[in-house]
């Protein structure tokens, strides 16, 4: 279990940065030490989950645009709220899936504690996309955790949950900050997340945002 400083630490490191890879200069994120922010593993989290009366998560990597953008309004609405949030920091802890030669290959292996992670969450994860070696779309049954993922819990339930940030407008990238009414926006999707879910716009596995 770790504070917001390690959050803050993780995400202000890539500020400025260009995305090894893409076209693309990695927004400025700032986050306070004090922030209500509380990283977890995935297994401190399964725990919390199964002995606390409400929880809400946070599932994000520092590299995901949204996840850039989403952090500061989420750990904002958690200020003004007064409630914590637990972060799960996802790099490099879900499965990848290739098409190798028609079959499905899982070519990165996951603990334990993702499966059951993976079981918990079953009923709002996303299909996992999927293409062939010749850019075809394939049919997969495999389903992903995609990011960034904002989760409440009540006595172990799912109760609302909002995948992504909001709607970009037309002169936007994920790697622009939100405006205003954008910012906002967002905030009115979290304080409503212990009544409404909803999914807005994401990072696959494959680190593309759209």
């Amino acid at each position: 279990m770790r504070n917001a400083e390690y959050v803050k630490r993780s995400y202000e490191s890539l500020n400025g940065q260009k995305r090894e890879g893409r076209d693309a200069i990695f927004q400025d994120v700032y986050l306070s030490d004090e922030a209500p922010l509380t990283a977890l593993e995935i297994e401190e989290l399964l725990y919390k989950i199964g002995s606390e009366d409400e929880v809400m998560v946070f599932f994000g990597a520092n590299w995901c645009p949204w996840c850039r953008n989403a952090i500061m309004v989420m750990a904002e609405v958690a200020n003004e709220d007064d409630f914590t949030v637990c972060y799960v920091d996802m790099d490099r802890k879900r499965p990848i899936y290739r098409c190798v030669e028609g079959e499905i290959v899982n070519v990165h292996k996951v603990g334990e504690d993702y499966l059951r992670l993976a079981e918990l969450l079953d009923a709002i994860l996303l299909p996992y996309p999927l293409k062939d070696e010749n850019g075809n779309v394939i049919a997969n049954p495999y389903k992903v955790l995609s990011l960034p993922l904002v989760v409440y819990f009540d006595h172990g339930a799912i109760k609302g949950y909002h995948y992504g940030a909001v709607d970009l407008k037309a002169d936007q990238t994920p790697y622009d900050l939100l405006d205003i009414k954008q910012h906002q926006e967002l905030a009115d999707i979290y304080r409503n997340l212990k009544v409404s879910s909803s999914v807005g716009m994401t990072c696959d596995i494959n680190g593309e945002c759209k």
